[in-house]
């Protein structure tokens, strides 16, 4: 079977980008592993990545064993990278084969510098050295052709599949063709989806949230810094633009569809080039979020409101999300649903008590769902002045549908919505 390999692969990689096809059945893994691997910024999210190295064959294989000691040397070079990840890889290739004995030297010789490290890092950084160091003495690469760092082209690859590609017209047709997916313990698998659908636009890993690190002292935690961590790294997102998402879990057969949702507005703020919407002619943050509001599903809606760093919203957007609770609440409609109503209730009460307020308790009092009551129970209005309450129906849905035109006409499918798996609302993993 053809390989996408570390050289002449480029080449297929950029077909690939371009037609939305590979042009083999069995690449579609490989092409997954080489997105998520070039593109990390962090190496947070590959935990289950690099942890399914030693498990599939595939992932045995030469190119593939490139790939990763190849995302190795980098990301040792790197003061961002998971150290703890870093650490890993380099356990998979010292076991791998002798052909990784010079990348694994340029690895000792990175981990060596200790500057700029926190102190957890620091001890990670150690036990790379040293595993890395052990490495080089113990292998005897007598006769064997190393693998070269920089062999492999990570920023061409990164470029490739990170660039403003936004030619494609995305239709119903095709969200019906994603829900059809089979998901769950034999799901569809990578090469099925995209044998389906095509390549996706984007590719993520997990889930980011914002965390905060320091030290313990006098009974007191000190922070001293914010970082960006991942939860629930053994799962993998397709994105596909204007249609939805497809959620791969790891399973003991490997990554299985377990969730596909079509959404045209569900994967927009991942794509890659919202990073300089502007020069790529897309929405601003705001505009963004009124599209999620008006066009996409309830998640959209929920991605909208539910941030994880400070956003200065608009009044507009607002007075969109109260007229959204307003217009369309109605007690246990599936736990997606519901959520989302949460959320969108909490995002006003937070935003505006005054203004919000009084409509969160009227829909609170025809509620079942605990946490809605106990939200309006801790709804304080300082300023009880009835002109500034919102007023349903004091917004038109339609009048700003018709301000904002769709991003994507031609497809309108939502759904699956209510009861539905969230991949995001799992337990940490």
């Amino acid at each position: 079977m053809n390989r996408i390999g570390p050289r002449g692969g480029f080449v297929a990689l950029f077909f690939c980008l371009v037609s939305g096809r590979l042009d083999a059945q069995g690449l579609a893994s490989e092409w997954t592993y080489q997105y998520v691997l070039s593109t990390s910024d962090r190496g947070g999210d590959l935990v289950h990545i690099i942890a399914s190295y030693p498990n599939q064959p595939w992932l045995r294989e030469t190119p593939m064993r490139d790939l990763l000691a190849e995302t190795l040397v980098r990301g040792a070079q790197s003061l961002d990278y998971s150290q703890p990840n870093l650490v890993t890889m380099a356990k998979i290739l010292c076991r791998a084969s002798p052909r990784y004995r010079s990348a694994l030297a340029a690895v000792s010789a990175s981990a060596s510098r200790l500057q700029g490290f926190r102190r957890d890092d620091r001890e990670y950084r150690a036990q790379l050295a040293k595993l890395s160091t052990k490495c080089v003495d113990e292998l005897d690469a007598t006769g064997v052709p190393q693998y070269r760092p920089g062999a492999i082209d990570l920023d061409g690859m990164r470029r490739q599949f990170l660039g403003p590609h936004t030619e494609t017209r995305p239709t119903t047709a095709q969200g019906q063709k994603l829900i059809t997916i089979h998901v769950g313990e034999d799901g569809a698998t990578f090469d099925d989806v995209i044998g389906l659908l095509g390549t996706p636009r984007h590719v993520t890993v997990g889930t980011p949230i914002l965390a905060t690190g320091g030290f313990r002292a006098g009974g007191v935690r000190w922070s001293t810094h914010t970082y960006v961590k991942y939860r629930q790294t053994n799962r993998i997102h397709y994105c596909y633009r204007g249609i939805g998402r497809v959620t791969f879990v790891y399973r003991n057969s490997g990554w299985r569809a377990n969730e596909a949702i079509a959404d045209p507005m569900l994967c927009e703020r991942e794509m890659p080039y919202r990073a300089d919407a502007p020069a790529n002619g897309q929405p601003d943050e705001m505009t963004l979020r009124m599209h999620e509001l008006l066009y996409g599903g309830y998640r959209s809606a929920r991605q909208a409101l539910d941030t994880w760093a400070p956003v200065s919203f608009t009044p507009e957007v607002k007075d969109t999300a109260a007229e959204i609770l307003s217009s369309r609440y109605a007690p246990d409609r599936g736990r997606i649903i519901d959520d989302t109503f949460l959320v969108i209730a909490r995002f006003l009460a937070e935003s505006d008590a005054s203004r919000y307020g009084s409509l969160v308790k009227e829909m609170a009092a025809r509620a079942s769902d605990r946490r809605l009551r106990k939200l309006a129970d801790s709804i304080v209005i300082d300023n009880p002045d009835p002109s500034r309450r919102y007023q349903p129906g004091a917004v038109s849905l339609e009048a700003l549908r018709a301000k904002y035109p769709p991003l994507y006409p031609e497809s309108t499918l939502i759904g699956p919505e209510g009861n539905g798996q969230d991949p995001d609302e799992d337990g940490d993993q």
